[in-house]
């Protein structure tokens, strides 16, 4: 996270810089030379972002297997050892993508990368993550503005991403209530 630079470690830590070296020292931690941004290593990221979020970039037999599951089990983020494969990885036997959460994370060949969409076209099969049933994730939809505007506000004209509304708190109110038709038990109301 903080790429070996001990002043964001000592910030993060609300520590003074002294105090993390010296720590760091004591304990002979070792850490990698810091990577400060330059407009090469900005254009390498932009590069490697947009080149993998199409939907035809996973592999197919990962894909047609989780677009075909209609009810999946309950998420359970995978933890083992080696490169995600269909043998070891509970994500593809359940028909997930792997997540964020998953222990392979992002270097997994079958983690969902997000989409690539511009604010106000998540509403189609266009979009990625509306094609494979998922809401945008802001930490993964960069361009779309995902849970950018207020929370538990109606949809409106503002709004740039329109996959993001469970997240966001925008869902319909529903109130649960004993019906007035003698009998009839609970309804939706």
């Amino acid at each position: 996270i903080f790429e070996g630079d001990i002043e964001k470690m000592a910030v993060a830590m609300r520590a003074s810089t002294k105090a993390v070296q010296s720590f760091v020292t004591l304990n002979k931690i070792k850490l990698r030379d810091p990577q400060y941004v330059t407009p090469t290593l900005l254009k390498r990221k932009r590069d490697r972002v947009q080149s993998y979020v199409s939907m035809r970039n996973y592999k197919p037999e990962y894909l047609n297997k989780i677009q075909s599951t209609l009810i999946h089990p309950a998420f359970i983020p995978c933890d083992h050892d080696g490169p995600c494969t269909q043998s070891n990885c509970s994500c593809i036997k359940n028909a997930f993508f792997c997540t964020k959460h998953c222990g392979w994370g992002s270097m997994s060949t079958n983690f969902f990368r997000g989409c690539a969409c511009q604010a106000g076209q998540c509403q189609s099969s266009s979009c990625a993550c509306y094609a494979a049933k998922r809401e945008c994730d802001p930490d993964l939809c960069r361009s779309c503005g995902a849970c950018t505007y207020q929370p538990n506000a109606p949809a409106g004209d503002r709004q740039r991403c329109r996959n993001d509304n469970i997240s966001m708190k925008r869902g319909v109110r529903l109130l649960v209530g004993e019906s007035s038709v003698e009998g009839a038990g609970l309804g939706l109301f």
